[in-house]
């Protein structure tokens, strides 16, 4: 279960990281901020992206997620209940999949997508999501 962990730890706090680096104003790897949202948020009514402390907030929140997967893992020990850390490991493994299924599921509910935002979704950020999504289920029938 630790590879697991280690594994989950390890994209979602790449993920954090790349989420301070918009935060900070970088566009990577896109050209331009425009270009960005079309790439990560494919929103065709938005022209910025969010603003530094929704994209911070949403950082610490991967990052939080990272820990509780180590946790989850017994990588590292928190003083919190073990109860806390089942309901925590299904929550994110509910969250995760979610989003994970949305792009196959609801993706008219959601709206019109841009690309190249509708196409990296469907062959890499849902699968991604999902894989997190196992991961935490694993995590948690092993906890």
């Amino acid at each position: 279960m630790s590879m697991i962990a280690i594994i989950i730890f390890t994209i979602l706090t790449l993920v954090a990281c790349i989420h301070i680096i918009w935060a900070n104003g970088i566009f990577w790897p896109a050209k331009d901020e425009h270009s960005l949202v079309q790439m990560v948020i494919g929103d065709p009514n938005m022209r910025q992206m969010h603003s530094a402390k929704l994209t911070y907030f949403l950082a610490i929140a991967f990052i939080i997620a990272a820990i509780i997967a180590l946790w989850g893992g017994n990588i590292i020990a928190l003083p919190i209940p073990l109860w806390i850390r089942e309901f925590s490991l299904f929550i994110l493994a509910f969250i995760f999949g979610t989003r994970g299924l949305a792009p196959f599921m609801i993706a008219k509910q959601l709206g019109e997508k841009t690309e190249p935002f509708k196409t990296l979704d469907r062959i890499l950020y849902a699968p991604i999501y999902l894989i997190i999504s196992i991961g935490y289920i694993i995590l948690l029938i092993n906890s």
